[in-house]
């Protein structure tokens, strides 16, 4: 029962420390870290000695290549500790991890949760433009007609506000920050805004145990952890 309660207080904690850093991302309207610093979708990540990680990547390390589905065990725990698909891309020296966001899952995801969401009609997936490799596709949303949401996008200069909230609660039942922009036809086009995320996945991430360190895989390489 203590084990219970204290997972419970840990996902409530999670779930707030989500949301808060999802707000302050929409209200700034970019990253808190330049994208161009780190490969946005990937993190790096090191176990902790004596581990049950740390000993699946042991496992792997056996063979030439290393056998990443040795590490399938640890992958799905911080999938289910982090609510976002992941996937080992490769080992590292040092025993680091690279880990990839699916960004077809993530899509896949977040457009399951935004279909949650009052007033949604419809939705479809399409490509990200401009096309970037990795980056997850893109949301198209159609709401109900004389809705609340398909007035806002009848006319968002004037209801800037009202859409910038209306994002806010997307972005929040999609669990991931989103960028978005009005289409024709009252159409919301929203986008996984995945170097935010990446910072997210890295700060989920470090709430999780056996993990002794967790940080973006850096264009300039691995930054020594403080």
């Amino acid at each position: 029962m203590t084990s219970l309660v204290s997972g419970y207080k840990r996902l409530r904690l999670m779930k707030r420390l989500f949301l808060h850093s999802l707000l302050a991302m929409i209200l700034l309207g970019a990253t808190t870290a330049s994208p161009q610093s780190f490969v946005a979708g990937e993190v790096m990540l090191r176990f902790t000695a004596g581990s049950l990680g740390s000993f699946a990547v042991e496992k792997a390390l056996q063979d030439n290549p290393p056998d990443l589905r040795s590490l399938e065990p640890a992958v799905a725990a911080m999938q289910a500790g982090t609510r976002l698909p992941l996937k080992p891309d490769r080992l590292a020296s040092g025993n680091w991890v690279l880990l990839k966001i699916d960004s077809g899952r993530l899509a896949e995801q977040a457009a399951d949760g935004i279909r949650m969401h009052r007033n949604v009609a419809s939705i479809r997936l399409v490509p990200t433009q401009p096309v970037q490799a990795g980056a997850p596709p893109s949301l198209l949303i159609e709401f109900k007609p004389s809705s609340h949401e398909s007035q806002i996008l009848a006319n968002p200069e004037r209801k800037k506000d009202a859409l910038l909230q209306l994002v806010s609660e997307l972005a929040s039942t999609a669990e991931c920050p989103l960028k978005s922009s009005v289409q024709e036809n009252r159409l919301l086009l929203v986008e996984i805004d995945l170097p935010a995320l990446t910072l997210l996945a890295v700060e989920r991430l470090k709430t999780l145990r056996d993990i002794e360190n967790v940080q973006p895989n850096y264009l300039v390489g691995l930054r020594p952890p403080p």
